[in-house]
């Protein structure tokens, strides 16, 4: 049988948690390798009308256009569906008047987003550090108004290089960004260096535009903790 996906999205733990902090280095830093901070993602579905009471699996492929998550598929879920008669959605929320409202799954799902990455920069002698990067991106103004536009960069809690032995000051670094109304500048600077693989840089849009907002990398200019030049060079994806 076939449930109703309702919602996909992900949880973040509290940035005072401590398994943000002090957890093992599967759980804190294997997922910065594959590409983003550590999340937990949740799926909310509707069981079928007829499904069997009892123990039953839910068996899931994974269809994401930014797929990151180093996982086998399909994931297979243990479930145990309880004999009871259906009632409407119960997936409530109380706004600051104390009034009772339905969740809006779709506010929790990721909006529509440009991502620069910078991988692990993993050389012989080991990880290429970053002291500062200077991006340019370009957007189609006519299709997205520059003030609807905005910047993500996910914060790092681990240890540095090593979960083990590093400091969680490795991986500090202050963000600045600005747009003209035609490009968007993105300056990214970590004095005491950052390994290129904690820092993603997401540029995201509101949904519904009339057509794409031709989100592009123009430039990237990166430096070492020195002040000179790098070639060190991002990827970039748009994800609508």
């Amino acid at each position: 049988m076939l449930g109703l996906v309702r919602s996909v999205f992900n949880l973040r733990a509290a940035g005072t948690a401590h398994g943000a902090h002090y957890s093992s280095w599967l759980d804190t830093e294997f997922s910065w390798l594959k590409g983003h901070e550590p999340v937990q993602t949740v799926l909310v579905i509707d069981v079928p009308d007829g499904a069997a009471t009892g123990p039953a699996t839910l068996r899931v492929n994974l269809n994401a256009v930014d797929d990151s998550s180093g996982i086998n598929q399909p994931v297979t879920i243990s479930m145990d569906i309880i004999a009871g008669t259906s009632t409407g959605d119960q997936f409530l929320r109380q706004n600051f008047n104390g009034v009772t409202q339905a969740v809006s799954f779709q506010d929790l799902e990721p909006a529509p987003y440009a991502k620069v990455s910078f991988g692990d920069g993993s050389t012989a002698t080991g990880f290429q550090v970053l002291g500062a990067v200077s991006l340019v991106l370009d957007f189609d103004e006519t299709i997205v108004n520059g003030d609807d536009l905005n910047v993500y960069v996910a914060e790092s809690t681990v240890r540095g290089s090593s979960s083990q032995t590093g400091a969680f000051g490795d991986t500090q670094r202050m963000v600045y960004w600005r747009q003209d109304g035609t490009n968007l500048f993105i300056d990214v600077i970590a004095p005491q260096g950052i390994e290129g693989r904690y820092l993603q840089v997401y540029v995201v849009h509101p949904n519904g535009l009339t057509d794409d907002p031709g989100l592009t990398l123009v430039s990237s200019t990166s430096y070492d903790i020195d002040g000179n030049t790098t070639s060190f060079a991002p990827s970039f994806g748009y994800f609508p």
